[in-house]
């Protein structure tokens, strides 16, 4: 986690240093699940809707080599189903911080082709959580701490790509948990690694 935050802060403490920067807003849809082992078997889960958006700077390294630093907004969560005749469907808030290195292919006529990829750190700050058992659910407040409950972190790699146009573009990125967000997974043999993929849409404004 310092290292996410150690390259986010120098690459902005550093961006005056060079040729040009961007600043840009976004925002898309997430399509969102888990990886989910209990007892080190891999379990029953599905995908379930959500949503993000933020802001990102750009800065020029050596084009077409570009640093792109990301804050923002986004809604993860995943469907389980611990047995036949029970699930459990969450849906979680997080502040993300993503340092990301893009590559961009010129097409002609200023349209490019981006490539990015990079760590990304979210933390969490509320999530719901509906339990339904043999047809009856109950929702109830995510608990989240350092030990025990749902973790804070979710540490995670992204990898993605972009078509940009004028002053807008488009991306898909890919969301892979590297960290199980279970912090009681001593204690329950849970494992949850979240995954999914996002689809932006984005504005240069400058």
């Amino acid at each position: 986690m310092k290292i996410v935050f150690t390259l986010l802060i120098t690459a902005f403490l550093c961006q005056s240093g060079f040729s040009q920067t961007k600043f840009g807003v976004f925002g898309g849809y997430t399509h969102n699940s888990a990886r989910i082992h209990y007892k080190d078997k891999l379990q029953e889960t599905s995908y379930v809707p959500g949503f993000n958006f933020g802001a990102r700077v750009q800065v020029e390294f050596e084009p077409p080599l570009y640093f792109t630093g990301i804050f923002g907004f986004s809604r993860r969560g995943y469907n389980y189903k611990p047995t036949a005749d029970s699930s459990v469907k969450t849906g979680i808030n997080y502040i993300d911080i993503a340092p990301m290195v893009n590559y961009d292919f010129n097409i002609g006529a200023g349209n490019k082709i981006s490539l990015l990829a990079g760590p990304m750190l979210g933390v969490a700050f509320a999530g719901k959580e509906k339990t339904t058992v043999n047809g009856s659910s109950t929702t109830s407040d995510m608990k989240f701490s350092l030990s025990g409950n749902y973790s804070y972190a979710n540490l995670a790699a992204q990898a993605g790509i972009g078509f940009h146009f004028n002053n807008f573009f488009i991306e898909g990125i890919y969301h892979l948990g590297l960290n199980s967000i279970n912090s009681d997974e001593e204690q329950d043999d849970t494992n949850i690694k979240l995954r999914g993929f996002t689809f932006n849409i984005g504005y240069w404004i400058k």
